[in-house]
């Protein structure tokens, strides 16, 4: 599946109350080719804003001509934006997208099933297109700015002079070519992100999309670690898997699913709501010595801490639930 790394670029308009959107741009990513590109608005008017199947479209054409695609029109795309619940707003069917997508933290990302749209290209053929959404927030360390993604890949975000992203509209007019590249730097930055995290992905086996969160790769690393060492993770979660019957209207259908075991559930509750993070004590207050003073902190420190622990002991049930005596 090819990504797709878009942004759009904006100016405020006070008398309208409302942002007039100047451009959007794309960048077009597969595994060893990549093409960028940029498109202007006409005006202010919301009619002259694009859809989001018209910006992707157009990229898949832009990426056919310059040789990255080959003839056959891609099915499936992975649309990737850094905050994606602002990124959605600048597109005429905002609305409708925001039905499409599902809710992630507050933004917007494919969970359930990816949107489909149809984009006429320019031979006037309807091409169905399935849209898999991913934001590039939820993939990087928490708060994490598109320019400290960019960093990361050794891939910074263009400077701008003071006072410029505040208005967009004369940076395009005064200097249009630092424009087109800072403007497009952005999906640049969040297309390569995309793709480097599939990448790891891809290496560590835990599958070949890019991931939703660091927490679902997170997820996915520990139980191919407990596979590779026999754990089994009924035995480390306390859970058994039941069978029950489940009325579809016409009969009953017989399902399975995971709950926890009696002992188990009796206390999980307590264990959850007994964990408040962590609390650090300081034993001296006051005017103190002039003196050097060193605080030690562990990188990581609760999941150092959690690797030493060993598998709860949850198996011998039968003699717990024992009466005393």
């Amino acid at each position: 599946m090819i990504i797709i790394g878009f942004d759009s670029e904006w100016v405020y308009l006070p008398e309208e109350h409302r942002n007039h959107i100047l451009s959007y741009q794309f960048t077009v990513l597969t595994t060893s080719s990549e093409c960028s590109g940029i498109v202007y608005t006409e005006g202010p008017e919301l009619k002259h804003r694009w859809k989001l199947s018209d910006l992707l479209g157009h990229a898949i054409q832009v990426a056919r001509e310059q040789g990255v695609l080959g003839r056959s029109w891609p099915q499936e795309v992975c649309a990737a934006a850094h905050f994606t619940r602002a990124d959605l707003a600048a597109f005429r069917d905002n609305r409708k997208l925001r039905t499409e997508f599902d809710n992630l933290r507050g933004s917007f990302s494919t969970i359930t099933k990816p949107h489909e749209c149809t984009f006429y290209d320019s031979a006037k053929h309807a091409r169905k297109l399935k849209v898999h959404l991913v934001d590039t927030m939820a993939i990087a360390p928490g708060g994490t700015s598109l320019a400290a993604v960019g960093d990361l890949h050794n891939f910074p975000k263009i400077e701008l002079p003071p006072g410029s992203i505040e208005r967009m509209d004369v940076l395009l007019d005064r200097e249009p070519e630092l424009f087109r590249n800072y403007a497009i730097r952005d999906a640049e930055i969040s297309a390569r992100h995309a793709h480097r995290m599939r990448q790891f992905s891809c290496e560590e086996g835990l599958g070949d999309e890019v991931p939703l969160t660091i927490g679902s790769l997170a997820t996915k690393f520990l139980t191919n670690l407990w596979n590779q060492s026999g754990i089994l993770p009924a035995d480390v979660l306390g859970t058994e898997e039941v069978t029950e019957s489940v009325w579809t209207g016409k009969r009953y259908r017989k399902t399975k699913k995971s709950v926890f075991k009696t002992l188990v559930a009796e206390y999980e509750k307590i264990a959850t709501e007994a964990y408040h993070g962590g609390r650090n004590e300081a034993y001296t207050f006051g005017l103190t010595e002039g003196d050097f003073w060193f605080d030690f902190d562990l990188a990581g420190a609760y999941s150092t801490a959690m690797a030493a622990i060993k598998i709860p002991a949850l198996l011998n049930f039968e003699w717990a639930m024992r009466p005393a005596g």
